[in-house]
């Protein structure tokens, strides 16, 4: 017991260890980057903020609604690709903001990059607009009642 104990341990400190050497990694690699580095691009970019990691990589697009994607292919599958929310939103970004073609390439069902040449080529007459789900805003889908309310509210008789 105290052996696995022991080994548990050792793994969560390597665990701890690797987590820092990766983040110092990321760090240097900002440094790296474009000759140099803006203090203020450290302590203010959306992806530290946003996402709680600070990651470095090449802009591949940006979409209809200002949201821009990265991709960095040193990174684990499932961490190489991510998205910047655009600054329209603030704090109240939601995953159903990203349009359908870049949704395919950010949860890796593609590797190809969609273009907006590309989307309005294979764009159908029937097909609508891209909106975000408004579950939970003034904005939500209200359906008409056609049925008859079942429990009536409490009318107080008066003397």
């Amino acid at each position: 017991m105290l052996l696995n104990r022991k080994r548990k341990d050792s793994k969560n400190k390597s665990d701890a260890n690797f987590e820092l050497t990766e983040s110092l990694h990321n760090v240097i690699s900002l440094f790296d980057m474009d000759n140099g580095l803006n203090l203020m691009d450290l302590f203010l970019r959306k992806s530290s903020y946003k996402n709680d990691t600070l990651k470095h990589g090449k802009c591949v697009g940006e979409d209809q609604f200002g949201n821009k994607y990265f991709y960095n292919p040193n990174y684990f599958v499932g961490r190489s690709r991510w998205i910047e929310y655009s600054n329209k939103t603030g704090w109240d970004y939601n995953a159903s903001e990203i349009p359908p073609m870049w949704h395919a390439w950010i949860h890796y069902q593609t590797d190809s990059i969609p273009n907006t040449k590309e989307i309005l080529k294979n764009r159908k007459p029937w097909m609508t607009e891209h909106t975000e789900n408004k579950t939970g805003t003034i904005d939500n889908f209200l359906p008409y009642i056609t049925s008859k309310d079942k429990i009536q509210e409490w009318k107080e008789i008066k003397k």
